[in-house]
């Protein structure tokens, strides 16, 4: 089938009907294995691998599973799904885990307080974490450390490391906060 190209437009009741009714099993190993992890992932739908021992698609896996064995929940909403930051005025949205299929499912919490600036997320996981920011943040602090980050002026998206998972003591959530 050489030259062929496939292309998916993928609607709300496709979402919905990956998360309920398609049976993934031994589809893992697939052409479509990422369309059905995707689909299933933002669904909330379960999760179920049934590849043979030995046969798994590890990088495929990361992009559902957290290094704890959680999974990211959260549908996606309208005002995510319809709405453009770089294009709508909106001068800071946040992304999530974009390494993840269901990368929103990692913010927890948001709080703006515009009178000093400052944006705090709560995320769950670990990983790249991205939020989309009309101007380049002046500050990046991670629990009470201060750390750095990655500014691409054309598209505004920021990205920052969570190395690893956050600890039971911290609430299993990475406190992020970026001064404007």
């Amino acid at each position: 089938m050489k030259g062929m190209s496939y292309s998916f437009e993928v609607t709300q009741e496709d979402i919905e009907a990956a998360g309920k009714f398609v049976n993934i099993d031994n589809g893992w190993q697939s052409v479509l294995a990422e369309y059905h992890g995707s689909a299933r992932a933002i669904s909330g739908g379960p999760l179920y691998v049934s590849d043979a021992p030995g046969k798994h698609n590890f990088e495929l896996l990361k992009k559902l599973v957290l290094p704890d064995g959680s999974i990211l929940r959260g549908r996606p909403t309208g005002d995510c799904l319809f709405s453009d930051p770089a294009r709508d005025g909106v001068s800071f949205a946040p992304n999530g885990l974009i390494d993840m299929f269901n990368s929103g499912g990692a913010i927890e919490e948001l709080k703006y307080d515009e009178t000093v600036g400052k944006v705090c997320v709560e995320v769950r996981g670990c990983g790249k974490f991205g939020v989309y920011s009309s101007d380049k943040p002046r500050r990046c602090v991670v629990g009470s450390n201060e750390v750095g980050f990655e500014y691409d002026e054309l598209s505004g998206l920021v990205t920052v490391s969570l190395d690893c998972m956050p600890l039971p003591e911290e609430g299993r959530r990475h406190v992020v906060e970026f001064e404007l």
